[in-house]
């Protein structure tokens, strides 16, 4: 069997979602979601198209903080040990983590390939709604106005624990 690039972080994004919903292992799933960002970030590149950035769909006040903790740090301790091998990395967040790079993942994807699925849309819909604050309003608007108008007046705590277990229902149905 043989895949292409796209068919790769489609599938990488597909599995970082479905570990999210079912509460996977945060530390590998961190490891599938930056091989997704580089794999992406490098095949725009070789094909000169526009990368994302994540001030695109990140609010500015939010962007130091989300390259510093979320994009690099976990990353480089998990795929390098050279420089580090003494070192502790401190995963309480990583979930959080995870989810806001998935997200980047499906904006990025969205860029470079002109589509994404329904299942990309639904996790963006409901992170989206979940953490309103730290995404620009042209990327909410974009992701989904129609579930965030149903999600809204929900609180986020609630939000996440009502589309669990319909989420993981969603994400095993047969395609």
């Amino acid at each position: 069997m043989q895949i292409d690039k796209q068919s790769a972080a489609r599938r990488l994004i597909d599995v970082a979602i479905r570990n999210h919903a079912l509460g996977e292992d945060p530390i590998a799933n961190h490891v599938i979601v930056m091989s997704c960002f580089d794999l992406l970030r490098e095949y725009a590149g070789a094909k000169g198209k526009t990368f994302r950035s994540i001030t695109d769909i990140v609010r500015p006040e939010y962007e130091k903080e989300v390259v510093k903790r979320y994009l690099k740090r976990g990353w480089y301790f998990l795929k390098h040990a050279r420089d580090d091998s003494d070192q502790l990395f401190d995963c309480a967040n990583i979930g959080e983590i995870n989810r806001s790079l998935t997200i980047l993942n499906i904006s990025k994807y969205f860029n470079v390939f002109g589509q994404e699925s329904d299942h990309m849309r639904f996790f963006c819909a409901v992170e989206t709604v979940v953490n309103p604050r730290m995404f620009k309003q042209e990327f909410v608007g974009r992701v989904n106005t129609a579930a965030l108008q149903i999600f809204g007046a929900v609180p986020p705590v609630l939000t996440r624990e009502l589309l669990r277990d319909v989420y993981v229902e969603w994400v095993h149905r047969p395609r």
